[in-house]
């Protein structure tokens, strides 16, 4: 985080822009949950903020966090505390919860369930939370270059290794930064318009509301499709955007420090080469369900409409909701 610039200046303005606005951070006291180097607390401080609690679980972390709010002077403000947010406890309850614990998929590092249990324990009624609402996006990719990386379907001087194509993994959510991808200079092409898998309001959605699986009927562009890409976009109550589409960070000097740190997860589509996907035949890309693959008055599989091919069912399991 504390190289990502773009990052950093969401949430520097964005508790500016409410303490300008809405949510006036002087004389109140303001709670970080994960606040690994201790930055967005010290950001609330220096905004007129009476008293910070900043909770991280990671030892080290905390440690070093203590040691930047000394080096600032802000000792008198922030209080570093170790543990988890749902373990502590408070003498008064909070004005303002600062969070930054989304992950690769916006909901994967339990942002969600911290924030509940902030809500009903440390936040007091009403209380702001930054961010404010998010959204988890899909997008349908084609990438030769991608394919390039993840399959080995031709032979190599004659020598033929598509039995190794065993072992591609399309059924596991993949994270682009464990597996060495860096999504803003990869090449691709969408296929689709992104659509929502869910959405959160940080400040009022339970947990239990939280979508185990999400069905979407996209528009498709002429193409082959490899791989699903995620990104998420979060908002705070002014409307400035935190996002890790990898098309928002194309040659911006923060990107590789955005790749590194969330990058973005994607699902390979198993594909069999030269699959004849024009004749009528079952496209292998896809689990067709009976009754269920065709758009309302489409015609039936295979319809299309104004030119462009429809994917008359896809189906999205959410694999990370669970935190």
């Amino acid at each position: 985080m504390v190289n990502d610039t773009d990052r950093n200046d969401f949430y520097y303005p964005g508790l500016a822009g409410r303490a300008l606005e809405s949510c006036d951070l002087r004389g109140k006291f303001v709670l970080d949950i994960g606040s690994g180097s201790g930055i967005l607390s010290m950001m609330a401080a220096r905004l007129g903020a009476r008293r910070v609690v900043a909770v991280d679980e990671n030892a080290d972390l905390v440690r070093l966090a203590r040691h930047n709010v000394s080096a600032n002077g802000l000792a008198d403000v922030v209080e570093v505390r170790h543990g988890l947010s749902t373990e502590l406890e408070l003498d008064e309850k909070a004005d303002v919860l600062v969070t930054e614990t989304m992950g690769t998929w916006m909901t994967c590092e339990g942002m969600v369930q911290w924030c509940e249990d902030a809500r009903k324990r440390l936040l007091k009624e009403g209380a702001q939370v930054v961010p404010q609402r998010g959204v988890q996006y899909a997008v349908l990719v084609e990438s030769e270059e991608l394919a390039g990386l993840t399959s080995c379907w031709k032979p190599y001087r004659g020598i033929d290794l598509s039995a190794v194509m065993e072992l591609q993994d399309t059924s596991s959510c993949l994270w682009t930064k464990r597996v060495g991808v860096k999504p803003s200079s990869l090449v691709y092409q969408e296929l689709c318009e992104p659509f929502p898998l869910l959405e959160v309001d940080f400040g009022s959605t339970p947990f239990s509301a939280m979508p185990r699986t999400a069905e979407n009927r996209p528009r498709m562009r002429a193409g082959r499709v490899h791989a699903v890409l995620d990104f998420w976009i979060c908002e705070d109550a002014q409307g400035r955007q935190l996002s890790t589409d990898p098309r928002a960070r194309r040659c911006e000097s923060w990107a590789y420090a955005r790749d590194v740190a969330w990058g973005n997860g994607f699902q390979l589509v198993a594909a069999e080469p030269d699959a004849d996907v024009d004749s009528g035949a079952e496209d292998p890309r896809w689990r067709r369900i009976p009754g269920r693959d065709a758009l309302p008055g489409s015609g039936g599989a295979g319809a299309s409409s104004g030119g462009e091919d429809v994917l008359e069912f896809f189906e999205f399991l959410c694999p990370c909701l669970n935190g």
